[in-house]
C-alpha cells in the first residue's frame, strides 16, 4: 500500500461490434496501490469461475476503464487490472475491478513464450475464507490446537 503506480487500460462504450460509434480512449493515469489483500465475493449460484483465494490490489484511484496493467514508471507491469464478476443476488451480475499479481500470470506466459507447456494449475476447488477462534471452537477446534496457534495462554 502506498506504491505509486500507472495505471494504463482502454475505456469503451458497447462492443464495436454492436454499435461502431463508440469511441475507444486510451487510458493513462498516475496513481497509488491503497491496499493489498484477499477479494471475498460471494458464492455465485449456480457455481461459476470467479477470483478465489488470490491476494489483489485495490487503487486510491480508478479510472473507469474496461481493463489494463498497472505498473511501474520504468514500465515493469505489476499487476493485471481485471475484472472481478461476481452475483450479489439470484439472476444478477456485478464486477469489481481489482489488480492481479503479474506473478500469477508470469510463470505460465514464460512457458508459453518459450514454446513449452504450461506448468500445471493446482486448485483445492474450495472456497477458504477466515473464521474467528469462537467460531472454530463451535466447528470442534480442540484446546491444544487452538493454544497451538494463539500467542496468549487461554483461560480453561
Amino acid at each position: 500500500p502506498g506504491a505509486e503506480v500507472v495505471i494504463v487500460g482502454l475505456k469503451s462504450g458497447l462492443n464495436e461490434d454492436i454499435d461502431a460509434s463508440r469511441r475507444v480512449d486510451f487510458v493513462c493515469r498516475r496513481t497509488r496501490v491503497a491496499n493489498s489483500g484477499w477479494i471475498k465475493l460471494p458464492l455465485p449460484n449456480p457455481p461459476r469461475f470467479q477470483v478465489y483465494n488470490a491476494e489483489t490490489l485495490g487503487l486510491e484511484v480508478a479510472p473507469p476503464v474496461d481493463g489494463g496493467v498497472l505498473a511501474s514508471d520504468d514500465g515493469t507491469v505489476a499487476a493485471l487490472w481485471v475484472s472481478c464478476a461476481y452475483q450479489p443476488a439470484p439472476n444478477q451480475i456485478a464486477s469489481v475491478f481489482r489488480g492481479l499479481p503479474i506473478e500469477l500470470v508470469a510463470r505460465v506466459a514464460d512457458k508459453l513464450i518459450a514454446d513449452e507447456a504450461p506448468p500445471p494449475w493446482r486448485s483445492i476447488g474450495a472456497t477458504l475464507e477466515p473464521i474467528s477462534l469462537a467460531a472454530a471452537r463451535q466447528l470442534g477446534l480442540d484446546d491444544a490446537t487452538l493454544a497451538a496457534h494463539v500467542r496468549t495462554p487461554v483461560a480453561a
